[in-house]
């Protein structure tokens, strides 16, 4: 990722321009999803926007590096961005809604912002009665600075990149006086509602400049709930955060320009992050799944205690008997046991996210007519255009592209490309993903296209070859749609609509329990990421009789239980559950 000096478009555009680069961007669908996915539109002017969250009226807001924060106007049906306003003056990389509170947060160079818009308007913090409130301020940062945002219940989580190039105690060019206890990190506020809207109500840190700033640990060291500290430690630049279905938070690492040991560990090629002259033998990008209390690796010489044995952070102590090791799910070239170690990174068939490839926004998508190898996957920009070997080596590798991450076995799919400089990753409920190309001051729209279905019997061909080997149905295996191949009472049409597998009797839609107390009844039943769900009752099992207990409800991968008030008169109630909106 280019230096937090830098964010600059002007800056950048003018040093590419001085190297011959193209100054275009014409993105497209990578080959294997020609017929699944198109670019449905291309909306100019948006700005340099580093983050998207959907906010307060179906807008969706945008975090820009300059010009401050912005909504739009957002048409679900074509996923179609108009009606451009500006939102808040802040400007930075990161933005996050707290429904429940009627909250902003953003980030700019340093400083975790809340904002409030008392009078609804769309203009956040800037009127009467409107709240805009440093809660942390100072955040020392130099090469990297406070990144994207997410935030869940009363929840936010933010990463925060190293001050050096490197994690090292201050020789380099940038950050003199090394790492502060927030460089490479992902940090939280675990309880918002605690956070009074006043200066520097979340901060611990003591003084954030000096001696003192490589000696706090303060933000390791404290436990309360409305401040900002950290959640885990060992990145380098954890640009991109996003949660899954579940909730779960993974994020994107920009690794520095570093030749592997294959141990884990790696050594820079030189000051400043100069590219080295053998690009197989460089560390990828990383994606991670956040834990709490986790050291992902990078090094960082002021709190693994290399600096001063005496000043060392629990977190990144291998010694520690709680240390708790998480490697990227994507191949980063760090160990020689990968079966892929030492081989030269091809972008259109890639394997990891690639050696300075600057893997940035990222979300997950979840739709019934993505390709089944997409389905879930976290999408990921890869912002960097071409990196290059120093002398006496002459290979580069272009990126400027989205790929899809699987989250549980790390592979990585090449899904458009053709972008300037892309960045945030959104997608909505309906078949769009949004990628914001930062370079171009464009918001591209991917959109789905309905699934091939070469028999038209309703199952996509891509899921009968997945589940069954063929895309022809078949008597010989129970592979038609009336079929129940698997014997759990479903078939495999009913398995398609819920999203579960027609070849396993355990996956499949169903009521786990009923459970009634005094406050009502407690109905819990298995769900698919990505599908909506509707709770329904009746007395009797009289067709006609079925009410809406709820509905919208979106499923997680994991069972959901939804209470019902229920009448102490009431002794009988039976309960279904289905899919909306397939």
């Amino acid at each position: 990722m280019i230096s937090m000096k830098h964010w600059s478009r002007q800056f950048l555009l003018a040093s590419l321009a001085s190297g011959g680069s193209e100054l275009t961007a014409a993105p497209t669908i990578a080959p294997a999803y020609a017929s699944r996915l198109s670019v449905s539109s291309i909306q100019p002017g948006t700005g340099t926007v580093t983050q998207m969250a959907w906010g307060p009226g179906g807008r969706l807001y945008a975090a820009r590096s300059e010009g401050g924060a912005v909504s739009f106007a957002y048409d679900a049906a074509t996923g179609q961005l108009s009606d451009q306003r500006p939102a808040a003056a802040i400007s930075g990389l990161g933005i996050a809604f707290l429904p429940a509170r009627q909250e902003m947060y953003l980030t700019s160079p340093g400083v975790l912002w809340r904002l409030t818009d008392a009078d609804g308007n769309g203009g956040w913090g800037s009127d009467p009665g409107d709240t805009q409130v440093a809660l942390v301020a100072g955040i020392p940062g130099e090469l990297h600075t406070v990144d994207q945002l997410q935030v869940k219940g009363s929840t936010l989580w933010v990463g925060i990149g190293i001050r050096t190039w490197d994690g090292g105690t201050g020789t380099t060019a940038f950050a003199s006086e090394g790492e502060s206890a927030y460089g490479g990190t992902i940090c939280w506020i675990q309880d918002l509602s605690a956070v009074p809207s006043v200066p520097d109500a979340a901060r611990v840190h003591g003084s954030m400049s000096g001696a003192a700033l490589q000696s706090d640990a303060t933000p390791f060291t404290t436990a309360a709930a409305g401040k900002l500290v950290v959640h885990s430690a060992g990145t380098r630049n954890p640009y991109g955060l996003a949660l899954d279905a579940a909730g779960d938070l993974f994020f994107t690492n920009n690794y520095n320009r570093a030749e592997t040991r294959g141990d884990g560990s790696s050594q820079v090629h030189g000051p400043n992050d100069f590219p080295g002259p053998d690009l197989s033998r460089d560390v990828h990008d990383q994606f991670f799944k956040a834990a709490a209390g986790a050291d992902y690796g990078f090094r960082n010489d002021n709190w693994r205690g290399v600096r001063d044995p005496a000043i060392k952070a629990r977190i990144l102590d291998l010694a520690d008997p709680q240390h708790l090791a998480v490697r990227s799910i994507t191949p980063d070239n760090l160990y020689a046991t990968d079966p892929n170690y030492l081989q030269l990174h091809d972008p259109a068939a890639p394997v990891g996210l690639g050696p300075s490839s600057s893997s940035v926004g990222v979300d997950f998508w979840y739709h019934p007519a993505l390709p089944v190898n997409l389905y879930g996957a976290a999408f990921v920009a890869r912002w960097n255009p071409i990196i290059g070997e120093s002398s006496p080596g002459t290979r580069s590798i272009a990126y400027s592209d989205l790929v899809a991450v699987d989250p549980a076995g790390g592979t990585v799919r090449r899904v458009a490309a053709g972008f300037f400089f892309p960045l945030a990753v959104l997608a909505d409920r309906n078949g769009h993903l949004l990628v914001s190309d930062w370079g171009a001051e464009t918001v591209t729209t991917l959109r789905l296209l309905p699934p091939p279905d070469t028999d038209g019997d309703g199952l996509p061909d891509d899921w009968m070859q997945f589940h069954f080997g063929h895309s022809t149905p078949r008597a010989d295996d129970a592979s038609r749609a009336a079929d129940d191949a698997d014997g759990d009472g479903q078939s495999n049409a009913a398995e398609y609509v819920a999203g579960t597998s027609p070849r396993d009797a355990g996956s499949l839609l169903r009521i786990l329990g009923i459970v009634r107390d005094a406050q009502g009844a407690r109905v819990r039943f298995a769900s698919v990421a990505g599908r909506r769900y509707r709770l329904e009752f009746s007395p009797g099992l009289v067709p006609s009789s079925w009410s809406t207990v709820t509905a919208g409800l979106w499923g997680t991968g994991n069972p959901v239980e939804i209470e019902e008030p229920i009448p102490p008169a009431v002794t009988a109630r039976f309960y279904r559950v289905g899919i909306e909106g397939l």
